[in-house]
């Protein structure tokens, strides 16, 4: 009884103690945590961390579609290989240019919203769009939502909760964002006492019902996952009143901006109504001049460079309104 374990017994314990040790500290092991995700502010002013981490977002809104396609072009349809030649392609171009996140219209996998973190460092901001652009409510495809409507309510509530749920815990994960300039959309035919008031009144009137609806959903959202921020895709700052009044539990303003080459008093009227960190959703121009008909990368760049410009300039620590969290270029 000298020894419990013949010699190849114990090599045999040896390489699978080895094997345990290697993949319990391997880094697709580490990955699989989700990321930790809050706003911060301190005397410096506003920041995001990952994991502790500062994260200034350095972004890109991605979609993509082949020559000849459009919008309707299912890449997430295609076999892996495809799947996998595509965001090689896109994504190390990406990584090159210094992009650390996106936003995406379309609803990317989780296992691929994983690989394009593990493989190149890039986050992604989950975008339920909560009917923008219509939705089937009671089984009847509405164009447009009517955000006072219960159902409606009830349905994009529980769409957008069931996306939380989906992706909470999905490494790569960055934030949640509802919508997408839904205050722009404020066109749909609503109840008789919303119709009677004054024309200046009504869009006002059914902001109220949008911007409530946010705030429903936020805060369930938090319930279920206190991991990530959360935020809005607002047309711009217009209702920002309402913003600062109806959605206490916003984490930070994603904004869509189109002013230019400069964003005027933007992060100054936040940090005077909201006080929270702001982030563009969207910002930029074209590289097509309209006016002469043939592409203009200099006009592009101009603006482009004066928008980053600003970005930079309002983060926190450098003495503007250092609300400033970075932001998304438009596709």
């Amino acid at each position: 009884m000298r020894y419990l374990i013949t010699r190849p017994g114990f090599r045999k314990l040896c390489l699978i103690a080895a094997a345990l040790l290697l993949v319990m500290t391997s880094p697709l092991l580490q990955a699989a945590s989700p990321d930790i995700v809050r706003t911060h502010k301190d005397s410096k002013g506003w920041k995001l961390k990952v994991n502790g981490e500062d994260f200034f977002v350095k972004g890109v809104v991605w979609g993509y579609s082949p020559r000849y396609e459009n919008f309707t072009y299912n890449l997430w349809g295609k076999s892996d290989d495809y799947i996998k030649k595509v965001l090689d392609h896109d994504f190390g171009l990406m990584k090159k240019a210094g992009v650390n996140a996106i936003r995406s219209f379309a609803t990317i996998p989780p296992e691929w919203i994983t690989y394009i973190d593990d493989k190149y460092g890039i986050k992604t901001a989950i975008n339920p769009l909560m009917g923008r652009y219509g939705a089937n409510i009671g089984g009847k495809w509405v164009e447009n939502p009517d955000y006072s409507d219960p159902l409606t309510r009830q349905t994009l509530k529980k769409e957008a909760l069931d996306t939380v749920k989906k992706y909470k815990d999905v490494p790569g994960v960055l934030m949640f964002a509802f919508g997408n300039e839904s205050n722009y959309g404020l066109e749909w035919s609503t109840s008789f006492e919303i119709e009677n008031l004054p024309e200046g009144e009504r869009h006002a009137a059914k902001a109220v019902y949008l911007y409530t609806l946010y705030n429903e959903i936020i805060e369930s959202a938090k319930r279920i996952n206190s991991n990530h921020p959360y935020t809005i895709v607002n047309g711009d700052i217009q209702y920002i009143d309402l913003i600062a009044e109806l959605i206490p539990n916003l984490d930070l303003l994603g904004v869509n901006a189109y002013r230019g080459p400069s964003f005027t008093s933007l992060w100054a009227d936040v940090k005077e109504k909201l006080d929270m960190p702001v982030m563009f959703t969207e910002f930029g121009a074209d590289a097509f001049n309209a006016i002469e008909n043939k592409e203009d990368q200099k006009s592009q760049a101009y603006y482009l460079v004066g928008n980053w410009q600003e970005i930079y300039e309002n983060a926190a620590g450098l003495g503007k309104s250092e609300n400033s969290i970075g932001g998304f270029t438009f596709q």
